[in-house]
C-alpha cells in the first residue's frame, strides 16, 4: 500500500474548509508551549487537520494538546477538546480528538456555515 493510499484510509469523512470558501481560526495549546495560533484546514468526528500560523511550533507525534475555536452547533463547542498530534509535516499537524467529537457530519456542516 502507498502512502497516499494510507493517508486517504480515514475512519469518517472529513469536511474541507476551503470547499466552503474558506477556513477558520483556532488555537492549539500544549503543556509547556504558549497558545499556538493555527488555522483548521479539514475536520471529522475523528480529527482536524490544522496550519500553524507564524513561526513553527515544536509539536510532537504523540503529544496531547487542547485545541480552542469559535465554532459551534447545537450545544456543542470546539472548545477545549482534547487531541493528539497524529502527524506532522511542516506547517501542518494531523490531530486525532480524544475522544471522537460526539457530532455527526451534517452538524459539523452546519457549525462550517455559521
Amino acid at each position: 500500500m502507498s502512502s497516499q493510499e494510507s493517508q486517504d484510509r480515514r475512519a469518517h469523512p472529513r469536511l474541507y474548509l476551503k470547499a466552503f470558501g474558506f477556513e477558520h481560526s483556532c488555537t492549539l495549546r500544549g503543556d509547556a508551549l504558549s497558545p499556538h495560533p493555527a488555522r483548521l484546514v479539514d475536520i471529522s468526528r475523528g480529527g482536524a487537520r490544522c496550519r500553524l500560523e507564524g513561526s513553527a511550533a515544536a509539536y510532537a507525534v504523540g503529544q496531547r494538546l487542547i485545541i480552542d475555536s469559535g465554532l459551534s452547533v447545537r450545544n456543542f463547542r470546539l472548545q477545549g477538546l482534547t487531541c493528539e498530534v497524529r502527524w506532522v509535516n511542516g506547517p501542518e499537524l494531523g490531530l486525532c480528538f480524544v475522544p471522537e467529537l460526539d457530532v455527526g457530519i451534517s452538524e459539523l456542516q452546519r457549525m462550517l456555515a455559521t
